[in-house]
């Protein structure tokens, strides 16, 4: 007998999404859609605006001159944003950017501390970008994504007369894009946390896989797992494995390739939605993952480099570290 399972531990504790948008301020949102068409909250053209999970950082998208007095948080003129434009929410392979203070070419972004914003502006006179199409252009400060904010193109200005600037920011293909945003100041940035971690496709071969855990009648055994963490410090996980009934065969699981099974699922599906908390581990140059008040597992690495999580919970305990994939930036949605 056989069963590819997803289920873990009664211990562990879940780390899933919980997407916050909106302020006080009129604000058109960057929120958590699932595609760049799907439209936004309809509100105020004036201004738009995201908020990051926990309240640690605010954005805004500034569509015209604001008096910096209205808001009531304070600018973060400290910062090394970056912009990047993007064909489809997961941003894996921008057609633009990342565009950083200082960049030189067609777009720039620049420090305006007198209006308290970063300034994006971008000469789209040989981009390569479709016409009557939707892009979205993200914020980020390291891997940190803050807030998106999506384009609707048109060849010609009267393309543009019925999108909808509740939703969209409309631009003329050829024009010069100018976007200021404001980022105020916060709770620090989490450290070099966001990624995809896998099982090596060796961890748990040759067969029969990594053994975890017996009953009377089956023995249970683990062959892949994963583990995903956004930006905003939140994850989820993706665990493959298999039961033996000790007397047939059993059917073991293929292994997936890297980045492509799913890994949708909380470590624990009896727990609400929790954020991933961080804190530096005393016996050592790594750092501790917390959930839900318990020691989830540690995390070692090189700030932009390889990275692996060693977690302390069945059934991933067994699988060795998890190791993060390069050049994979996980969605927010």
């Amino acid at each position: 007998m056989s069963v590819n399972t997803n289920v873990t531990s009664g211990r562990a504790r879940a780390i899933t999404l919980a997407c916050i948008a909106g302020l006080a301020l009129p604000a058109f949102l960057a929120s958590c859609a699932d595609a760049p068409t799907t439209p936004l909250a309809k509100v105020s053209p004036e201004i738009t605006s995201g908020v990051v999970p926990g309240g640690q950082r605010a954005l805004f998208f500034l569509t015209r001159s604001m008096n910096p007095a209205k808001f009531a948080g304070t600018f973060d003129a400290t910062l090394n944003p970056q912009v990047l434009v993007c064909s489809e929410p997961r941003c894996v392979t921008p057609v633009l950017g990342p565009i950083a203070l200082g960049s030189a070419g067609p777009a720039t972004l620049t420090l305006d501390k007198a209006r308290q914003s970063y300034v994006f502006q971008w000469q789209t006179k040989r981009a390569s970008l479709s016409p009557n199409a939707v892009y979205r252009l993200v914020v980020r400060v390291g891997d940190y994504q803050l807030g998106w904010v999506d384009l609707a193109t048109g060849t010609k200005q009267r393309d543009l007369r019925t999108v909808d600037r509740r939703e969209f920011v409309p631009l003329r293909l050829g024009s010069t894009l100018t976007l200021p945003f404001r980022i105020e100041q916060g709770a620090p940035f989490p450290p070099d946390l966001p990624g995809r971690y896998e099982s090596a496709p060796d961890a748990c071969s040759p067969e029969p896989g990594c053994f975890y855990h017996a009953d009377p009648d089956f023995d249970y055994f683990a062959v892949w797992g994963a583990v995903q963490i956004t930006q905003t410090g939140i994850g989820t996980s993706g665990f493959l494995g298999y039961a033996s009934d000790r007397i047939h065969p059993p059917v073991i699981p293929p292994i997936p390739a890297p980045g492509t099974a799913l890994v949708d699922e909380p470590l624990d599906p009896n727990v609400n939605p929790t954020i991933v908390s961080w804190r530096p581990d005393e016996s050592g140059p790594c750092l501790e993952l917390w959930v839900d008040g318990l020691l989830w597992g540690h995390w070692c690495g090189t700030p932009g480099g390889p990275a692996s999580i060693s977690a302390d919970f069945t059934p991933f305990d067994v699988l060795g570290g998890l190791n993060r994939l390069p050049n994979y930036l996980p969605p927010i949605d």
